[in-house]
């Protein structure tokens, strides 16, 4: 992979883009700029109507009120709208450059988009959810639902970006790539203009590139099923009304429209279980090459590991331990050699003391009773001799 991606950028280097491919570019940037410039005024003119205008009672009809959900989500739409827009102006810089530089501002750029794509993915899908909700199904939710919603959005966000670059933070996640090529026809100059999307996931991760690409198109996918059911059950309710009324042939004509809608529904269905399957693939997949790849991890660190302990090294360890155990021995038995016999006769007994002194001495038990007891036991035997006499006859 290491080659592919080098071969890539050497290309890249090689040949610096042409003037239409430049032209395309400039062209995105500049409506990443009208974008950014247009969201960042109305996203300032909502904070300054909500602060400043809310104490004016004269222009209260202009300040900024937040009375349903869908302002928390329409604000989380803007804010999402507008890092897509700062993304996609760093397409100036590669359109002047005539090339894309792998580097801070390149990651930079893959960033802001990846977090842009999903922040306005979720966030549409979120809106869809909760208008069918209130329109059709009339489920109110409660207003810290809304909180948690975009707060769960932004978290997802976040653990998209980092977990990508902490799984593959020794490699370049984000660069020069040519994925999502489309063509535009510019009628104005009569010229095909190649667009490329700058900095994103490199080529070197296909799977995850591809698997959140399928899974943003099943999420589109989710929001047609639901405005295709919205449709049915309207369509359902209109025939039921001209039924109502006695008009027969219109009942017929919602019918017919909602039976087509069916159709479009169960076709829908196949292409979501087509998406999920090849999602839950392509998942798979990455999970069996990140498993090889820490089994190769693995073998190399193993290989390391024999390097250093091979049999070699573990016979001359086992040497050098047998001779520092001979040296040890050898010691000893010059040192009981130097000793004459009474010296060696000292040092048993001085052993014996030594055994001695740690042994702990127990008093004998007597043999006979004490004289003090027996002294004490005669006195009561005399004074019952002594009344006995001074009694009377």
């Amino acid at each position: 992979m290491e080659s592919a991606s080098g071969s890539d950028q050497t290309l890249q280097q090689a040949e610096p883009f042409d003037f239409g491919v430049r032209l395309g570019l400039v062209l995105i940037g500049e409506a990443a700029c009208v974008s950014a410039l247009t969201v960042g005024l109305l996203l300032l003119y909502i904070l300054y109507s909500s602060v400043t205008l809310k104490g004016f009672h004269v222009n209260t009809t202009c300040s900024w009120r937040v009375s349903t959900q869908i302002h928390y989500y329409f604000i989380n739409l803007l804010v999402s709208d507008l890092i897509q827009a700062v993304g996609g102006i760093i397409d100036i810089k590669w359109a002047l450059e005539a090339t894309v530089q792998e580097g801070v501002l390149c990651t930079a750029q893959g960033i802001l988009k990846q977090m842009g794509d999903v922040g306005v993915a979720l966030t549409s899908l979120a809106i869809t959810i909760h208008t069918f909700s209130v329109l059709v199904l009339r489920l109110y939710s409660k207003p810290r639902t809304v909180l948690l919603v975009i707060a769960a959005i932004w978290l997802f966000m976040v653990l998209i970006v980092t977990i990508g670059l902490a799984a593959h933070r020794r490699q370049d996640y984000y660069g020069a790539t040519q994925y999502c090529k489309f063509f535009h026809c510019c009628v104005l100059f009569s010229i095909m203009i190649e667009l490329s999307l700058g900095c994103w996931i490199t080529s070197d991760f296909d799977g995850e590139r591809i698997a959140l690409d399928l899974k943003l198109q099943r999420d589109k996918v989710k929001q047609y099923q639901k405005k295709l059911q919205a449709i049915l059950d309207r369509e359902e309710v209109i025939a039921k009304t001209h039924l109502a009324a006695g008009q027969k042939d219109k009942a017929l004509i919602a019918l017919r429209r909602r039976k087509y809608q069916q159709s479009l529904l169960i076709k829908t269905d196949g292409q979501l279980e087509n998406l999920e399957q090849l999602v839950s693939t392509i998942e798979f997949s990455l999970v069996e090459v990140s498993v090889l790849h820490g089994l190769k991890q693995g073998n190399d660190v193993l290989k390391e590991i024999h390097k250093e302990m091979n049999p070699e090294s573990v016979e001359r360890l086992l040497e050098e331990t047998a001779e520092a155990r001979a040296y040890q021995e050898e010691i000893n038995e010059m040192l009981a050699n130097n000793l004459s016999l009474d010296e060696e006769d000292a040092v048993q007994t001085e052993l014996r003391e030594l055994e001695a002194a740690l042994v702990i001495t127990l008093p004998e038990a007597p043999s006979t009773a004490p004289a003090a007891q027996d002294a004490m036991e005669a006195e009561p035997s005399q004074e019952r001799v002594k009344q006995r006499i001074a009694l009377p006859s």
